[in-house]
């Protein structure tokens, strides 16, 4: 037992690396005179022993005793506490620095992992430079995950430019910092980002492949390079190439079933108001027509038409895309034409899951559709 019940005692056995000699004092100590000092020794011996909640909650108790040190007690607090994976209790704590978010890109990177976890990122916009001050990596990254799809919005600007400062050899973000500024005409920023890419194209086409295929569309009219441009596409698999390609057509002297693969199925939609005539003109004495619906259900709600002169709506928006393309052989579908390409919306995932025996690209996508399986 021992005998020097003082915080000088503990502090010895802590910096012995004796962390739990240094716990047993403390917690004698707390009985006679418990103060911030003590439970924050507490917390660092209990952090020492590899028991990071209960070293958060040491903390949280040294911040009750409201010193200039309770905001760094409580933001110790917080990051034990998303270190051992207790969600909840981090969150508690993070929602009493509020105060401090805009100073503690801690506290703002606890706050965005979490509510982008949990599927909520439209209340995490004004936490956003507060991570870019930092030039953490671990922030900057989580700056990228909080861009939208706004191309006007400033801050995606500021944190692009904060990432190339940090990481200048990441292309895709030259990339998209291109089709930011072809956006809002900002030709300087234009001029500087085409001047990369050109000497960067000289010495290796290759780099298209850190470019989105709709953002290259918009400067490059080569097919060539076009078709290089495959960031954010994820190839086919050949097996399930070879599986659609060994599928069998089903009408044998009825109708021919196609399928048009969309989320742009509302009549106010510019593909709609070019294709919808379209599709009430299909022979129905030879064709049997099925719409493969995604649109979402904002859309839906404003479309005043009748969507079933166009065809048979089947809705896959809640499906997987695998669970989508079992749908479209289900309806014994002989030909599946997808109407987006790579364009916002786009399901090319459920093509790649052998869907049909044929496969088109029509109309929504005016380039090469990398990366997905069609005919």
């Amino acid at each position: 037992m021992h005998h020097d019940i003082s915080l000088s005692a503990a502090t010895g056995f802590y910096e012995q690396g004796k962390y739990a000699a240094a716990l047993e004092v403390l917690n004698r100590l707390l009985e006679q005179q418990p103060d911030a000092a003590a439970y924050e020794l507490i917390a660092k011996s209990l952090a020492k022993l590899g028991m990071k909640a209960e070293a958060a909650a040491a903390y949280q108790q040294a911040a009750q005793f409201e010193s200039e040190h309770s905001d760094a007690f409580r933001i110790r607090a917080m990051d034990l506490y998303f270190e051992a994976g207790e969600k909840d209790q981090a969150l508690r704590a993070a929602s009493a620095l509020i105060h401090k978010v805009q100073d503690e890109p801690d506290v703002a990177y606890v706050l965005a992992s979490i509510f982008l976890e949990r599927g909520n990122r439209s209340i995490l916009q004004g936490i956003r430079r507060p991570l870019l001050r930092s030039g953490d990596a671990k922030h900057l990254n989580m700056a990228l995950d909080l861009l939208t799809d706004n191309p006007t919005d400033p801050i995606n600007y500021e944190t692009v430019d904060a990432v190339l400062q940090r990481w200048p050899e990441r292309l895709e973000l030259l990339f998209y910092r291109l089709m930011l500024s072809q956006e809002i005409c900002d030709f300087r920023n234009v001029d500087a980002a085409f001047a990369v890419i050109r000497d960067e194209l000289k010495k290796n086409p290759d780099i298209l492949r850190h470019e989105q295929p709709l953002a290259n569309l918009s400067w490059c009219g080569s097919e060539d390079m076009n078709r290089l441009a495959t960031f954010t596409t994820v190839p086919p698999d050949e097996r399930q190439i070879r599986k659609r390609r060994a599928m069998h057509h089903q009408w044998h002297g009825e109708k021919i079933r196609i399928g048009y693969l969309s989320s742009d199925f509302w009549s106010g939609h510019a593909t709609m108001k070019l294709l919808g005539d379209v599709l009430k003109r299909h022979d129905r004495t030879r064709f049997e027509v099925f719409l493969f619906c995604h649109t979402v259900e904002e859309n839906l709600r404003r479309d005043e038409g009748d969507r079933s002169l166009w065809g048979n709506i089947v809705r896959v928006g809640g499906l997987t895309d695998a669970e989508a393309a079992e749908a479209v052989r289900d309806h014994r579908i002989d030909i599946l034409i997808d109407l987006k390409g790579h364009t916002q919306g786009e399901r090319t995932g459920i093509l790649n899951n052998a869907a049909a025996p044929i496969q088109a690209a029509w109309l929504g996508f005016p380039g090469t559709t990398v990366n997905v399986d069609l005919d």
